[in-house]
């Protein structure tokens, strides 16, 4: 079985959003965004800055590293 901490952040915040039952538009709200920003998370085109980071780590109650956000030491 594969270990969700090998997935690509994108992938790792889609799956966290999934968990919390909210659509793309609740997640968007919640976290202050555009839908579209959060669409081009998901979808790996677009990293998140560092406001909206803390905002996602805050939201979805996952250190930066559970969401793949910080880059290995």
């Amino acid at each position: 079985m594969r270990n969700h901490n090998e997935d690509p952040w994108f992938k790792r915040i889609k799956s966290v959003r999934y968990s919390l039952g909210w659509s793309q538009s609740e997640a968007a709200e919640h976290l202050g965004v555009d839908e579209r920003t959060l669409r081009d998370w998901e979808a790996g085109r677009h990293v998140p800055n560092y406001a909206s980071r803390k905002s996602l780590r805050d939201r979805y109650q996952k250190t930066l590293e559970e969401l793949g956000l910080v880059p290995p030491p």
